[in-house]
């Protein structure tokens, strides 16, 4: 409130100099500020329905973005606390494999084995491409035939051994499957977390812009309020210089002068509701007629 009354004050400071009240203006002159002022606030009216519209717009806008925003935190939500127990079963499959090494470890400490399967198969598969790829002497060659066999021997009795190689190598591979769900569920998190951002990010952006056009609507009310007083002052005026001027006709007028005929009156208030000019007799004549010029120049 405090806002508008500034800006009419404002805007009624810049219009005193247009047209003074006090000194005699002519009704040509008065009628043609009036038509340019209630243009004027047509058009200044227009304008405050076109920044209510865009105010509209901008809260559905607003609507639409909070609504997606909450969506996509939900959807975060939700995709954190599958992947926190897809942790955790990751975590317990880790413990589980752990403990299947070291009872591994433990039976091949017992049978003197020192390397694991996979260790002793990467060492047999190191001397078999060394025969294949380096020419040597037979001796050389057949003490390493002599070694690849004793590992394959080793190898035999490890796998024996351990006996639970299948069920590690399942454990591995679900270990495997949740490690890629995890990585997805976080690539998701990621991306939906970034949507709800600039979500958010677009209504601060609207809620400025709100903002903002508040406050120009504060500014074309008063704008709106001021014209409204000028018109008002400008009608007062016309209709003060009208009553002079029908004083001084009828002092003028002959007492057998006839009577204003009713057709005559109809015609002129045609032309008001047509958007026509009224010429000064017109105006002289409805004042004759009882007709309050007031409305007739409102309507």
């Amino acid at each position: 409130m405090a806002k508008l009354q500034y800006y009419f004050f404002i805007f009624m400071k810049k219009q005193e100099g247009s047209m003074s009240m006090n000194k005699e203006i002519s009704i040509k002159e008065l009628r043609a500020r009036l038509d340019q002022l209630v243009d004027e606030k047509r058009k200044t009216e227009e304008e405050l329905r076109e920044i209510e519209k865009t105010l509209e717009e901008y809260r559905k806008e607003i609507e639409k973005n909070r609504e997606e925003r909450d969506n996509y935190n939900k959807e975060v939500k939700k995709l954190k606390e599958e992947r926190e127990e897809l942790r955790k079963k990751e975590k317990e499959l880790l413990q589980e494999l752990e403990k299947l090494k070291q009872e591994q470890k433990k039976k091949l400490e017992k049978e003197g084995i020192t390397l694991s399967p996979e260790q002793i198969e990467r060492k047999i598969q190191s001397l078999e491409t060394m025969i294949e790829t380096n020419p040597m002497p037979y001796e050389k060659e057949r003490k390493i035939m002599k070694k690849i066999k004793t590992l394959r021997m080793q190898l035999q009795r490890a796998i024996l051994a351990l006996g639970k190689r299948e069920e590690i190598e399942k454990k591995y591979e679900k270990l495997r499957e949740y490690r890629k769900k995890i990585s997805e569920i976080t690539r998701q998190i990621k991306e939906k977390a970034r949507l709800s951002q600039e979500r958010h990010e677009k209504i601060i952006e609207l809620r400025n812009q709100i903002r903002e056009l508040r406050d120009k609507t504060v500014i074309v009310n008063a704008k709106i309020l001021g014209l409204s007083k000028n018109i008002g002052e400008i009608n007062k005026k016309l209709e003060k210089n009208l009553e002079k001027r029908i004083k001084k006709t009828k002092t003028k007028r002959k007492p057998a002068e006839k009577k204003i005929g009713k057709e005559e009156v109809d015609k002129i208030l045609e032309k008001v509701r047509n958007g026509g000019k009224l010429t000064t007799e017109d105006l002289l004549i409805l004042q004759a007629a009882n007709i309050d010029i007031t409305q007739v120049l409102k309507k």
